[in-house]
């Protein structure tokens, strides 16, 4: 998650600058900086975001420093329900904005931050409507490539989808186990996610966690069944524990309902991210929704599916 943040802090802060074949310098002044604001949301959870200053990408050391004096609004449908409250976690390199209220399905909600630095920044969203996903099934199914290490399931499920405009961003896996500290029992603490293939969805940007960013032109209103393979590395892929175990008995399928300002700013950080390793392209900038800032805050729906395998 902490390489995630900097990595879009990172992205975000490229929009100051543009690109130049000749070696040159770049001092980017006090002034020119700017508040960038990481704050996706969704319905299962308080908002929180975090709140850091802009840096130059051409330094050679990142330090990104955190604005801890900002006063933070939250509104909702126009009235003011609470002020964010800035915390620190004692492992962290820098702390976040934390409210106390969980946003509601297909509320409008505002965000009015005021600096002593970077003074007023203000930005808008939305939680779309829930989808449901049923009739979900998936089975193991042995592949020529077949190996220790690699393992691949056929699933299927159906997405109802609503009649207004949808975009989401899907990713499969299956949970990551490790044992608990004191109990000895073992936990879910994250998830293993699989390369997924499909015909069912047109045009999908590849992004995050090996998911996929579509929207809903194809089958806008209905009941649409998407089926394909995931496939998966069948020990941890990262570095971790030996004591660490994939539970292979169960597929999830996490599948975000985006607003308009999420999916903006996932699908222009995916096509920055689809052309990273290519030095001859032309650099693109990553949507902001922030007036007076750079960044996002942006409403999401959750739907998350726990779907038993069958071997």
């Amino acid at each position: 998650m902490k390489l995630r943040i900097l990595h879009i802090i990172f992205t975000l802060s490229l929009i100051l600058v543009t690109a130049c074949e000749k070696d040159f310098d770049i001092d980017i002044k006090e002034s020119e900086k700017q508040m960038v604001i990481n704050g996706l949301f969704n319905q299962s959870a308080p908002i929180q975001m975090s709140i850091t200053e802009s840096f130059s990408p051409y330094v050679e050391t990142v330090n990104i420093r955190d604005l801890t004096r900002s006063e933070v609004a939250l509104f909702e449908n126009g009235f003011l329900i609470e002020n964010l409250t800035y915390f620190k976690q004692p492992d962290e390199e820098y702390g976040k904005y934390y409210s106390t209220s969980i946003p509601k399905q297909d509320n409008n909600y505002r965000i009015e931050i005021t600096d002593p630095v970077y003074g007023r920044v203000t930005a808008n969203s939305a939680v779309p409507s829930h989808v449901i996903i049923s009739d979900s099934k998936c089975n193991w199914t042995s592949w020529g490539e077949d190996t220790l290490e690699v393992i691949r399931f056929n699933f299927e499920f159906v997405i109802e989808d609503l009649p207004e405009e949808n975009f989401y961003y899907m990713s499969i896996g299956c949970p990551l186990l490790k044992p608990n500290e004191i109990t000895g029992a073992y936990e879910v603490f994250g998830y293993q996610y699989a390369e997924i293939y499909t015909a069912d969805i047109a045009r999908p940007l590849l992004y995050l966690k090996n998911g996929w960013l579509f929207d809903d032109n194809i089958f806008n209103g209905t009941d649409y069944t998407i089926s394909g393979t995931a496939t998966m590395y069948t020990y941890p892929c990262c570095t971790y524990s030996d004591e660490v175990i994939v539970d292979k008995s169960e597929l999830f399928v996490f599948l975000e309902n985006l607003s308009t300002e999420a999916y903006e700013f996932h699908s222009s950080y995916a096509q920055r991210l689809k052309i990273q390793d290519d030095f001859y392209a032309e650099p693109g900038s990553v949507y902001s929704n922030i007036n007076n800032g750079i960044g996002i805050f942006g409403g999401v729906n959750l739907t998350e599916t726990q779907i038993p395998i069958v071997y």
